[in-house]
């Protein structure tokens, strides 16, 4: 897929401003839009995945990113919480 659709308000979404707020707020808030790009280039209907059955990890999205692993994972622990992301 070469593109995703973002809502032009997505900085207005409750769960957007409560990120923000917080420690590393738009560090995370751009780890998730990068999220959404690498979840359209992977062409699965949302999911992160290497392949069909091996999942991204924290680590694989560090080296893809170019983030730390730490704020990857601080990033994915937080957006489960929000229920933002799901465990497939």
């Amino acid at each position: 897929m070469e593109w995703v659709k973002v809502r032009c308000d997505i900085f207005e979404h409750r769960k957007i401003k409560l990120i923000r707020k917080g420690a590393k707020g738009d560090t995370l808030v751009l780890l998730w839009v990068m999220l959404i790009a690498e979840a359209g280039k992977c062409g699965r209907g949302g999911a992160l995945m290497i392949s069909e059955n091996k999942p991204y990890t924290a680590e694989t999205l560090n080296l893809l990113l170019a983030m730390p692993e730490s704020v990857v994972e601080q990033g994915l622990e937080l957006f489960a919480r929000l229920e933002m992301i799901g465990a497939g």
